[in-house]
């Protein structure tokens, strides 16, 4: 009997100490500001598992994570999205940059309202926005809000990661350059400005 309670107390103990902490901040350029932000941790392998985060969230499961971020904006809401490998048994206390230029959608529901906006102005001509660092992040052509063709993402080392080839009707689709590569060397961390693990 007490070799069977030490068993269930190891178990119990090494399944709480195999997870993570995440508790996310968001800088915002365009305010210069770091903000408490709503967001959604992704499992890329089970995007079944979605986890809505306030303030921190608990992660059981290692794996690739897409970080979606919503930011209000009067009658319109903008989203960022992020890729971050995580792990277990560890705390991530991370500040995530915000790019610049961002897609803002009508908060209406269904609503078929949105433009790219460079901050708080409309994308119009062309627009690169930067990370901190000066590297080029998102580059496109936009009338309106709208993109012409293109847009154009880089990873803080000057590569690219991704294109979105959008239409008149909207986005059409999404090129990932050697993402697969990418991703294995988890280097999805876009605007990542502080590190905790």
């Amino acid at each position: 009997m007490k070799n069977i309670l030490s068993i269930l107390l190891i178990l119990t103990f090494g399944t709480l100490n195999a997870q993570s902490v995440v508790k996310f901040k968001f800088y915002d350029p365009c305010a210069d500001s770091v903000l408490n932000l709503n967001y959604e941790i992704v499992s890329v392998s089970d995007s079944l598992n979605i986890i809505h985060v306030k303030d921190s969230a608990i992660l059981k499961q290692k794996g690739l994570y897409i970080i979606n971020i919503y930011q209000v904006h009067d009658n319109y809401i903008a989203s960022y999205n992020f890729t971050k490998k995580l792990y277990l048994q560890k705390e991530y206390n991370d500040t995530i940059e915000l790019p610049r230029i961002s897609i803002w959608y009508g908060s209406a529901l269904h609503s078929q309202d949105w433009k790219f906006h460079y901050c708080d102005r409309l994308c119009n001509g062309h627009e690169i926005a930067y990370y901190k660092t000066g590297q080029k992040w998102i580059e496109g052509d936009f009338v309106n809000g709208i993109p012409k063709k293109k847009i154009r993402y880089y990873d803080r080392k000057g590569n690219l990661v991704r294109v979105d080839i959008y239409n008149k009707k909207g986005l059409k689709r999404i090129k990932y350059p050697d993402y697969i590569d990418y991703v294995k060397n988890n280097r999805a961390q876009h605007g990542l400005i502080s590190n905790s693990g």
